[in-house]
């Protein structure tokens, strides 16, 4: 049943590409670069609302372009005019990868925002409304030059609006700018992704042995610190958050990695720590510096936090297997549910005779059991 499900839509895909790639002029060439033109304008506006604006916009961009791109390769899906050679081209198209739509993905984000940039505007409606039509006829176009699938405009046109609501969430009225936090999750990602590339480059023992090591480095910087046998004590304390030991965070980051490392297969560890170095970070670092609506549990997580951490969980897993060159739409899903599991990981408290266990050590266990079991789910085994 499922199969036949999947048949039919997928036939359906095709038919609607036929009949659209009909309408194929020169004109839908001019229509589809009518995006370049939108996201000037977008721009534009955004620099007259003010320098903040344009700098957070052109942020979010540059992250929606990254994200796209992973997404593009991962998935792997043809532009359909490599095997439907029935299909009207009139000039030479990108040979990247099909799914989703960059253009339905930035016409359906720039339409997101700019009731952000154009509030207090008399003519507001009539740009919104102009804006939509850009939208929806530069998505259209893909398909009726050919190049895009109705499913990659539908796709990319959801993610961009959803990416756009996303970022509408970190306004610049709630931007405070704390350093010290900054610097801690800096090294704190930095950390994660020195411990990937050891055990991407070595075995899973030396991996280990090198893990053990750095622990043991961490409680010599601690034992100097503490006797302020050097100067150590001014750099730590730049990064040292209040009652707090100084290598307290890299030490539980290392003993969460080395417990994943130990009992997870090395696949599953590789993506538990990607989670901890990149989710727990971005979280931080969102939700300190936008002061965003708190969730109601945990009482100290906010809702820009948690956004932060799935969607930079998701693009460090795409890029990671894209790199890989891991393939497959089977392949984003599961790094979809992966990029899930691990947001909730970092919602999560587990409490001992009433002390709560530091997050570096539970997000990776408890990422790793579910990642796990999903990976067999998915007969990747």
């Amino acid at each position: 049943m499922f199969a036949g499900l999947i048949s039919a839509l997928n036939d359906l895909n095709i038919n609607v590409l036929f009949f659209l790639n009909q309408f194929n002029s020169g004109t839908m060439v001019f229509v589809s670069y009518i995006v370049y033109l939108f996201i000037i304008a977008v721009l534009f506006l955004s620099y007259k609302k003010g320098g903040k604006y344009f700098l957070l916009n052109l942020f979010w961009a540059g992250v929606l372009y990254v994200f796209v791109e992973g997404m593009k390769q991962v998935s792997n899906i043809a532009r359909p005019h490599f095997s439907i050679a029935s299909l009207t081209i009139l000039s030479d198209v990108s040979s990247s990868m099909s799914f989703p739509s960059r253009h339905a993905v930035f016409a359906f984000f720039l339409l997101c925002i700019i009731p952000s940039l154009i509030e207090k505007r008399k003519d507001a409606k009539y740009i919104y409304f102009t804006a939509a039509l850009a939208a929806v006829f530069i998505s259209l176009s893909r398909t009726i030059l050919g190049v895009h699938y109705p499913s990659d405009v539908l796709a990319g046109a959801a993610i961009g609006y959803i990416f756009g609501k996303m970022a509408l969430l970190f306004g610049p009225d709630s931007f405070s700018f704390n350093y010290r936090e900054l610097k801690r999750q800096i090294i704190h990602f930095s950390l994660g992704i020195f411990i990937l590339f050891i055990m991407l480059n070595f075995t899973r023992a030396e991996s280990i042995v090198f893990g053990f090591f750095l622990m043991a480095s961490c409680l010599a910087v601690e034992f100097v610190y503490n006797r302020k046998i050097f100067p150590l004590h001014l750099l730590v304390n730049e990064v040292k958050r209040k009652k707090e030991s100084p290598v307290a965070g890299a030490l539980y980051f290392l003993i969460g990695s080395m417990i994943s490392l130990i009992i997870f297969p090395k696949t599953i560890a590789l993506i538990c720590i990607l989670l901890l170095a990149v989710g727990d970070s971005f979280a931080t670092v969102f939700g300190t510096h936008f002061k965003t609506r708190k969730l109601s549990f945990p009482p100290d997580k906010s809702i820009g936090g948690t956004v932060a951490c799935f969607l930079f969980n998701f693009i460090a897993l795409l890029l990671f297997f894209a790199y890989n060159k891991i393939y497959g739409m089977k392949i984003v899903l599961f790094l979809f549910l992966c990029a899930l599991i691990g947001t909730m990981a970092e919602l999560a408290e587990i409490k001992v005779k009433g002390r709560r266990i530091n997050d570096n050590i539970t997000l990776p266990i408890i990422s790793g059991i579910f990642v796990w079991g999903i990976y067999l789910l998915f007969g990747f085994a």
